[in-house]
């Protein structure tokens, strides 16, 4: 039976030890397939993205949620982009300022070499969910994305967002193994927004005490900017997957990622607005008990060529 390559849910033979290469999911319906042709080769994507849930979440929980399978006995290389979930807006509780917006969360991509042999190999996968608290003083924290093969102690994981600061300073991003998101920015009493903890983290904007926007959210994509008399710091711009990682470029070619949330204005003013990105942006802080955005949820995704595991 021919394999439907656009927009299929991943729904692949258990493999028992032995035979032809062959790759499966835990939670099948939980993953999308889609198939692409790079230079040389059609790639294999498979994709899985964040709920309002933390079911699917591996952080720091031990056990992973969702297991794919692999049986290979040859090495074959897998592409993969991480992305942890932005932090929501923060809201100030009063009608004079606003808060600040949420960072966005850490984005990463690369590949690693699955060892090949006569056994299956399991890889751990968590997807960041959306945090989906939208009030109440500072935003909440984003969550962290991560893969894991414990057999070759590969360990890689995004970091969320920092959550928008209420009425003082933003939240610090969490930090992941290998990169954390944006800080939140702080409130419009606040000369700071924190700094993200990983190689990728920025700071969120500050904004000099008095005035009455909050700072924009840091991302991946560069620092928060400060909120003034006129109203919200602008958020780190979004980010892109870079041509390199190969399939997963062709998948999400014109997709943006975890941009820094929009500080708040004023009351009265508009709510800032969630960061740009389809995945892992930070919300935009508020004012006055309005309800302030929360950060859109991660998503994990890695490729491989049908040359290593081609399509049953």
């Amino acid at each position: 039976m021919p394999f439907n390559t656009f927009n299929s849910v991943a729904k692949l033979s258990k493999k028992r030890g032995g035979g032809p290469p062959s790759i499966t999911f835990s939670n099948p319906s939980l993953v999308t397939t889609t198939t692409h042709w790079v230079t040389d080769a059609s790639y294999r994507v498979f994709s899985i993205t964040g709920t309002n849930s933390p079911d699917t979440q591996y952080w720091p929980s031990t056990t992973p949620p969702i297991t794919c399978s692999i049986y290979c006995e040859s090495t074959i290389t897998i592409y993969y982009l991480l992305v942890g979930s932005g932090g929501a807006g923060g809201f100030y509780e009063g009608t004079t300022r606003g808060g600040g917006g949420g960072g966005g969360g850490g984005f990463l991509e690369g590949s690693f070499n699955l060892n090949g042999s006569t056994v299956t190999k399991n890889i751990g996968i968590g997807i960041a969910y959306q945090n989906t608290r939208t009030e109440g003083n500072n935003g909440g924290d984003g969550n962290a994305s991560r893969i894991a093969v414990t057999s070759q102690s590969i360990n890689i994981s995004a970091g969320g967002g920092g959550g928008g600061g209420a009425d003082g300073n933003g939240r610090s991003a969490q930090t992941g193994t290998t990169s954390s998101g944006g800080g939140g920015g702080g409130a419009a009493t606040s000369n700071n927004g924190y700094s993200g903890g990983g190689p990728v983290g920025k700071s969120g904007g500050g904004t000099a005490p008095g005035t009455q926007g909050g700072g924009g959210g840091g991302g991946p994509g560069g620092n928060g900017n400060s909120g003034n008399s006129n109203g919200g710091g602008t958020g780190a711009t979004a980010v892109s997957v870079g041509v390199n990682t190969r399939g997963i470029y062709q998948k999400f070619l014109g997709t943006t990622f975890c941009g820094g949330g929009n500080g708040g204005t004023r009351a009265f003013g508009p709510m800032g607005n969630q960061g740009g990105g389809a995945y892992g942006s930070g919300g935009g802080g508020a004012y006055n008990n309005t309800t302030s955005s929360p950060g859109k949820g991660g998503i994990v995704a890695i490729a491989i060529s049908v040359n290593d595991i081609p399509p049953l």
